[in-house]
């Protein structure tokens, strides 16, 4: 047997290895594999012929993260690739990037140039240590890409999971390269924006990095619906909740200060927008820190909510954690959002007419105490009025009546939480908080609403919504406890209005209560609906290679419904409203049934039955009937002939549809030898006689056939 050498490159690892199988030996990756989505560049491109693309490490709403192989320098990298998913995607099977157009083509190409010029402003930042490194930026396939460090080790949020909270003195120690390398990065115009647990790394070898610097800087144009990815719960100021806030170093420090507190408290802060209402931030000793006061007054300075209270830069953190002077508590002063204050005098009117019409003790921007209560009012706000109160109220039931009067509501983060009070998971999917507040009109205002919803204990898993309609999914999404949020629309094979794309994998968990953007599909492929073609068979095919067939015929896709099939395997198509091989012309819509496999059915019990009983009941379940006979005698009495005695599949199992069962019918008992002698005889006797009876019968026929060869064959001459 010739076993192949040939040594192959792993696309999950990088690592070398000889090619005995597909496998993996090392990471347990099957090359071969797909992409995870359909839009992600497939495994074993290159790039300028010089990097090699492997695995999908991560994705998100502004882009994709591979594992790749710089083959000039011989070192494993993480390739970053700009695509924003609502302004960009890929067409399966091309490498090149698909722009929207109109105002979306505006946004992109501005994200793109910024993306560019930080990834370069970042690779002078190579010698800074707690930077993770960036070493070569390119233009390829319509984007840009960040070639960069690629690290080995765990996030901090990781390390927290497992020893749920850390001393100051390793607090300060992983956390003053990181302060150390941004207040330098912030002297060059540059803010990070999503510092948290979950972007420190820590490697192997006990380095300290910070993950995805800039990531949440180049998407933050005016027209963006990504804002939510860059905010987290807990470490996140109010700025970041606002379209135009104003930020700039003093963002990180509030991001730093919230990271540090979770390190040494094991929990995170209060929602920045919980506290701008009724701060309950209690101070890191209370929840059993160990630390110097100085260190929790230069602590609790850099969580202020207010911009102008909060320590502005890093270098001044640095200092105030390490003074050893006298250092002040600086007072926390935040806006109060519910006293009227700003309001033009034409709104303070209006309010006082529509505080009086709504009835004695009722203001309708008034929030609720308690949010598993239920609202006595529902209240949206026409665009010529103050904004109204949806604090309380279940995002589903609200979200079509805000669109109805103008209003957009946008999700941009999820709490278990109110006031330091866990919620219960009856309140999943009520809105916590909202921004602008109620009884507001902030001056141009675009009409979306930012809101915090309620989220779970439990976790929910995504499913696969490409191809189905808007109900369909949103129905999927209730069972699964997640909330829909539509997207944009953009040109697409898949039929208008049904579902292209998705802000996050399918089987990834999220906390029950989140939302799930989806963009549809607004048709409009680019199809010559004068041209016909030869519908093709689909059977068989993913949903994924289904819609590169119709991109490669000019005709739309979506499905229609979900059916057990014994022939198909589950999770491919089993069906189509075109028949294959029909006369069809461009654009015409195809609506697809997905087989949900085998029906499972179970096995009945039929031990005892009669044979003919036992094979109907059996059929009737969709089974097939295997039959064997033997005597009774080893099974005990009981058992005559034509009973079953035995099944291979025992009763009650659960089986798919088509199994093969065995059913072993009994032959009564077995003879004496005595009887046997005789059946042996007789059966002698009637073998002689059949014999004599079959020669002359064989005879007969011969005569009979030489006679008719007679008869036919031509005369001589």
């Amino acid at each position: 047997m010739n076993i192949s050498k040939e040594r192959h490159r792993c696309l999950g690892c990088m690592e070398m290895y000889l090619s005995f199988d597909e496998v993996c030996p090392y990471c347990g990756y099957a090359n071969g594999a797909p992409p995870k989505e359909m839009y992600h560049l497939a495994p074993g491109t290159w790039l300028e012929q010089r990097y090699l693309i492997g695995r999908v490490l991560g994705f998100g709403g502004f882009g994709i993260t591979y594992v790749g192989w710089d083959d000039k320098l011989e070192r494993k990298v993480a390739v970053k690739e700009y695509l924003p998913g609502d302004c960009s995607t890929r067409i399966p099977g091309s490498e090149a990037v698909t722009v929207f157009e109109g105002e979306k083509e505006e946004q992109y190409h501005k994200g793109f140039q910024m993306f560019m010029e930080e990834g370069e402003k970042l690779m002078k930042f190579q010698m800074f240590p707690a930077i993770v490194n960036v070493f070569d930026c390119l233009e390829a396939n319509g984007t840009a890409y960040l070639i960069m460090e690629y690290l080995d080790g765990c996030t901090l949020r990781e390390v927290l999971e497992e020893r749920k909270r850390l001393d100051i003195d390793e607090t300060l120690r992983m956390m003053l390269p990181v302060m150390n390398d941004l207040e330098k990065i912030h002297e060059a115009g540059l803010i990070h924006r999503d510092i948290a647990p979950d972007n420190i790394f820590i490697t192997k070898e006990n380095k300290v990095k910070l993950l995805d610097f800039g990531s949440a800087r180049y998407v933050t144009l005016t027209h963006s619906k990504s804002l939510s990815v860059i905010i987290k719960a807990g470490y996140a100021p109010p700025e970041q909740y606002q379209s135009h806030g104003r930020q700039g170093s003093w963002t990180d420090v509030y991001g730093l200060a919230a990271t540090m507190y979770r390190m040494l408290t094991g929990i995170p802060p209060e929602d920045a927008m919980e506290r701008m209402e009724k701060d309950r931030l209690e101070l890191p000793s209370k929840n059993g820190a160990d630390l110097l006061k100085n260190q929790e007054i230069a602590l609790m300075n850099a969580l202020n909510t207010a911009v102008d209270s909060r320590t502005a830069t890093m270098g001044e953190f640095k200092a105030q954690l390490f003074s050893e002077g006298t250092l002040t508590r600086q007072k926390d002063e935040k806006r109060d959002n519910h006293s009227g204050k700003g309001l033009p005098l034409f709104w303070m009117g209006t309010l006082a007419v529509l505080c009086f019409s709504a009835g004695m003790g009722v203001l309708f921007f008034s929030g609720f105490s308690r949010i598993g209560g239920t609202p006595q009012k529902k209240m949206t706000a026409p665009a010529t009025g103050l904004i109204g109160n949806y604090r309380g109220f279940l995002y589903d039931e609200v979200v079509e009546e805000a669109k109805k009067n103008g209003i957009i509501l946008e999700i941009v983060n999820t709490s278990n939480e109110v006031n330091g009070e866990k919620l219960t998971d009856d309140t999943i999917g009520k809105i916590l908080s909202q921004m602008p507040e109620a009884g507001t009109f902030p001056k141009d205002w675009d009409g979306k609403l930012s809101v915090v919803v309620s989220a779970g204990t439990k976790k929910s898993k995504v499913g696969n919504y490409g191809g189905y309609s808007l109900d369909d999914v949103k129905e999927m999404m209730q069972k699964e406890h997640i909330l829909l949020q539509e997207g944009e629309e953009f040109s697409s094979n898949i039929i208008k209005g049904y579902v292209a794309g998705q802000s996050f994998p399918k089987g990834e968990e999220v906390p029950a209560g989140s939302a799930v953007v989806v963009n549809v599909s607004a048709g409009e492929a680019d199809i010559d609906k004068t041209k016909t073609f030869q519908m093709p068979e689909m059977s068989g095919k993913t949903f994924g290679e289904a819609l590169q067939l119709a991109e490669r015929k000019g005709f739309y896709v979506g499905i229609s419904e979900h059916r057990y099939s014994a022939k198909e395997k589950k999770g491919t198509v089993c069906g189509q409203s075109v028949p294959a091989k029909t006369e069809s012309r461009e654009g015409t819509e195809v609506f697809l049934v997905i087989s949900d496999g085998p029906e499972q059915k179970n096995v009945p019990n039929v031990i005892g039955r009669e044979q003919t009983d036992a094979e109907k009941e059996l059929q009737a379940q969709k089974l097939k009937v295997k039959v064997v006979h033997d005597y009774n005698d080893s099974y005990g009495a009981g058992y005559e002939k034509g009973i079953v005695m035995e099944q291979s599949k025992k009763g009650g199992t659960t089986v798919n549809e088509g199994t093969e069962v065995t059913l072993t019918i009994s032959r009564g008992s077995e003879p004496t030898t005595q009887e046997r002698a005789t059946r042996r005889s007789s059966v002698g006797r009637g073998s002689k006689k059949t014999t004599r009876n079959t020669q002359k019968k064989k005879r007969r026929q011969t005569k009979e056939y030489k006679k008719k060869w007679t008869d036919i064959k031509p005369r001589k001459k």
